[in-house]
């Protein structure tokens, strides 16, 4: 709970970004909601891997990725934890994501960043291109779930996000471009 407070109190700063315009006459509702991203992405993507339900499973399951050759990484075995107990069983997708993530580093924290950052570009591109109100939007993802989504299943949230994204060709009518985007 404590940093839940200490979020919420730092968005006090894009709001006071928002104040500062209205009074100057500016439109600052932009640099606003960057500055209220940039302060989620830090912390999501900053947190240890013992913060959040699942993430030192999903931490544990990108170390072995980076040790499988790109041969088995559609058919290994990964496991979340060290005693081999408990198998996760991804989709080719996120496995390949996560190959992919670990060419480029080996530690743990990677895939946290990387799915952290893949978060909140969809989520500031959701937000400006469909919201009156970026602030109001803001604080309602942070108080509708932000440790109930990106604390614990972060596969949902990026799922959810680039699903969002796509919606914007239901309302132009092109449906197969909706499907095509939430395949792939």
């Amino acid at each position: 709970m404590f940093w839940y407070v200490i979020l919420c109190i730092l968005m006090l700063y894009p709001l006071s970004i928002v104040y500062a315009g209205n009074i100057s006459g500016k439109r600052t509702q932009c640099v606003a909601l960057m500055a209220a991203c940039l302060i989620l992405w830090f912390f999501m993507a900053m947190r240890s891997t013992e913060v959040g339900v699942d993430t030192k499973y999903y931490s544990h399951v990108f170390t072995q990725f980076s040790e499988i050759p790109f041969s088995k990484v559609f058919t290994a075995e990964l496991y979340a934890t060290e005693e081999a107990d408990w198998i996760f069983n991804f989709e080719y997708g996120y496995r390949l994501y996560n190959k992919l993530i670990s060419l480029f580093s080996n530690s743990p924290q990677a895939i946290t960043v990387c799915n952290s950052s893949i978060i909140i570009v969809l989520l500031y591109y959701f937000i400006k291109k469909n919201s009156p109100i970026f602030l109001l939007s803001i604080w309602l993802y942070i108080t509708l779930g932000i440790f109930q989504t990106e604390m614990n299943v972060t596969r949902n949230a990026i799922a959810i996000l680039i699903v969002f994204h796509a919606f914007r060709y239901v309302k132009q009518k092109r449906i197969f471009s909706y499907v095509f985007s939430c395949i792939f």
